[in-house]
């Protein structure tokens, strides 16, 4: 009886170097493209380490750097959208010792909270959309340095847009004053026609001028917003003017892509034919 000697645990990276004959970096190209698979299943972790497992590389297989990707997401109201982001972008531009020091403290304070509230726990392989139509094959790598961009109120629900790709974060972020934004408010209290004409011509309200915006009824208890460079708070300011109290709010839309069906806490991808 011959004895075969255990193989000793090694990097996957190696495993795949030495089994397809190919350099350390592009056996790493192959691992973070998802093409590998370690007893069937999808590793994306060049570091992750294998023994006697069956390792195999993906009949497509290519060297190709994974597409950046834009992610929809249906946000539930009560979840924050960015303040990670915008704190973690804030801490890499801290340059005095006292001020980082003031920054890190904040982060420890707050981090459960954060992590506990932070929309970005929806995006996980599980809770994408069903019935993707992109063709785009899901990877952990799609979750990692994603760029929220058009803000919503965290009490809000509704359409957010992550994206890896600059040139949506450009049209989101740098022109946000020509992309249109749609929402549906639920409100209490009594809006006369000539208080419905003042939200849809601009009117000032407590020494600040509020937008002009194309509102309409939607049913007894709905208001339709629509209207462009929206800020945080600024549609609840608009109802206040008018003597009307938010209930609710939901963003259906964001220039020409609408929310449809996504259901609560569900995302999915850009569509390739898809333009903000």
């Amino acid at each position: 009886m011959t004895l075969v000697p255990k193989q000793e645990p090694v990097r996957l990276a190696k495993r795949v170097s030495d089994l397809m004959a190919c350099s350390r970096r592009d056996a790493e190209t192959y691992i973070a493209g998802g093409w590998v698979l370690v007893d069937g299943r999808v590793v994306e972790q060049p570091n992750f380490m294998v023994q006697d497992q069956v390792v195999t590389l993906h009949e497509q297989a290519n060297l190709k750097p994974p597409a950046p990707v834009t992610i929809l997401l249906h946000k539930p109201a009560g979840y924050d959208f960015g303040l990670t982001h915008q704190l973690n972008t804030t801490k890499r531009r801290v340059k005095t010792d006292s001020t980082q020091a003031a920054v890190a403290e904040i982060d420890e304070e707050t981090k459960a909270d954060l992590i506990k509230y932070d929309a970005l726990q929806f995006l996980t392989l599980e809770t994408q959309e069903k019935g993707d139509r992109t063709g785009i094959r899901p990877l952990h790598s799609h979750f990692h340095k994603l760029t929220p961009t058009l803000p919503l109120e965290s009490a809000a629900s509704g359409l957010v847009i992550y994206t890896q790709d600059r040139s949506v974060a450009r049209k989101l972020i740098d022109d946000a004053s020509r992309v249109e934004q749609e929402f549906i408010v639920q409100v209490e209290g009594v809006l006369s026609e000539q208080d419905l004409k003042r939200l849809n011509q601009g009117f000032y309200h407590k020494g600040v001028l509020m937008p002009a915006a194309k509102v309409s009824w939607q049913n007894e208890n709905n208001l339709r917003f629509a209207l462009k460079n929206v800020q945080i708070d600024q549609i609840e300011q608009m109802c206040q003017g008018v003597g009307l109290k938010v209930l609710a709010m939901k963003r259906i839309r964001i220039g020409r892509i609408s929310m449809s069906k996504l259901a609560v806490g569900e995302w999915r991808y850009l569509l390739g034919y898809e333009r903000f």
